[in-house]
């Protein structure tokens, strides 16, 4: 946990600046950049990627392990990355830029839920309030691209700030944005999603795009919204895609669609919550198969997984930590 995350390739590039402590982030901050038609490489995806999911674990080791040091590293690795002019990226929305945006929003909805664990310790405040005004900057920017390719992820960070923010209008407009435009435009019937199984690599697109919606309907549970049983007049909800997507992750080779990659799949936040909330326990065997269990900590990317448990304030409230 004492390094920020950089890739291989990246480092080796940067070898002799690492040895000597300089310049660094400012090549990191080069490389991260959006810039025109010039796409990120997956190296610098995973680097991003990586940071979030970084961040996400040392705010919750921090809050349930009781131990500041996690909290002052997550701070570090914020500024470095964000808030240090000498350091920290700038982001560029291009709507062409598909594969990126979709990385660099799982991301930084991993860092919004991250702050609701950092914002409980003191020595965070001032930086939470610097990342407060980053992500009003970025939800303001994609709040202009309604229409945009990655419409999914869009509204699911959209809501993340708006819920974290308490911004009620921008959260119910995106509790209608997903009913209206998403599930009502994007789900067959079948629960299958043609614009995400027209991709080469149709399952990828498909489970990124399923975590983008269960998030969101995650987020709106926990505001008393139960879009995990909303329904289309046609009859079409989130059950649907689980129920497609179910025999597909208890074996793999099973799916029709195009798949150019190798991925690895993990265990699966629809398959959890389709148990939890709509009761579709034959999901629970297959996301037990699919959880590895060598991780000493899970990956769930797209969310800071125990800042959605229910019951969270009332455990902070309980038992006040030490550096209280």
């Amino acid at each position: 946990m004492g390094f920020v995350y950089m890739s291989p390739k990246l480092a080796e590039s940067n070898r002799e600046k690492i040895r000597l402590g300089k310049g660094v982030w400012g090549t990191i901050r080069d490389e991260l950049r959006f810039c025109g038609d010039k796409h990120l490489t997956e190296d610098q995806l995973n680097d991003f990627h990586s940071m979030g999911t970084t961040i996400c674990i040392l705010a919750n080791a921090g809050y349930y392990l009781d131990e500041p040091k996690y909290f002052e590293q997550a701070k570090l690795i914020l500024t470095r990355w964000f808030l240090d002019p000498t350091t920290a990226i700038t982001l560029h929305f291009e709507p062409g830029n598909t594969t990126e945006m979709i990385s660099v929003l799982t991301a930084m909805c991993s860092i919004i839920h991250s702050l609701g664990f950092l914002e409980q310790y003191p020595g965070c405040k001032a930086l939470v309030e610097e990342m407060k005004s980053q992500m009003r900057q970025m939800s303001n920017l994609l709040r202009s691209e309604p229409d945009s390719l990655y419409a999914s992820w869009q509204n699911t960070f959209l809501a993340s700030c708006a819920a974290y923010f308490g911004d009620e209008e921008t959260f119910e407009n995106c509790v209608a944005f997903f009913k209206a435009q998403i599930i009502s435009n994007q789900v067959l019937p079948t629960g299958e999603m043609p614009s995400e199984t027209s991709h080469t690599r149709s399952l990828y697109y498909s489970l990124s795009n399923t975590d983008a919606l269960s998030l969101m309907c995650e987020l709106a549970w926990q505001k008393g919204i139960d879009l995990w049983n909303w329904k289309t007049p046609q009859g079409v909800g989130m059950a649907d895609i689980a129920q497609y997507l179910r025999p597909h992750l208890e074996n793999i080779f099973t799916w029709p669609h195009s798949q150019i990659t190798g991925d690895i799949i993990d265990d699966k936040m629809i398959l959890q919550y389709a148990a939890l909330r709509m009761g579709m326990a034959d999901c629970i065997p297959v996301n037990n198969k699919l959880r590895r269990d060598r991780y000493l900590a899970r990956e769930q990317a797209p969310i800071g997984p125990l800042a959605l448990l229910e019951g969270f304030e009332t455990q902070y409230s309980a038992e006040t930590p030490s550096w209280m």
